[in-house]
């Protein structure tokens, strides 16, 4: 387990380190595309294991496709608090 730790924060802090040379408008775009991953796997993580009926939901041009849905989702599923939501929703306007 202690694993799944060190990879999830070795992928946030080359995260961290990639938006320390873009511009403002470049690090909200790839912190919005990380983020947006990051709920992603959040949410498949949280669901039944089937891949097939999960990718239904997740998959490009489904119901929890946008960035907007999968926030609501997670929070609304107790996955995210909401001080995460509002900064996440803060980010999805810019």
């Amino acid at each position: 387990m202690a694993k799944a730790n060190d990879d999830s924060l070795d992928d946030w802090k080359k995260f961290f380190d990639e938006l320390q040379n873009e511009s403002p408008r470049a690090a909200v775009i790839i912190a919005r595309a990380f983020l947006d991953s990051q709920l992603q796997d959040l949410l498949s993580k949280f669901f039944v294991d089937d891949p097939k009926i999960v990718d239904e939901l997740l998959g490009t041009d489904r119901p929890l496709s946008s960035f907007s849905s999968r926030i609501k989702t997670a929070y609304c599923l107790g996955l995210i608090s909401k001080n995460i939501y509002h900064d996440l929703e803060t980010i999805r306007k810019i």
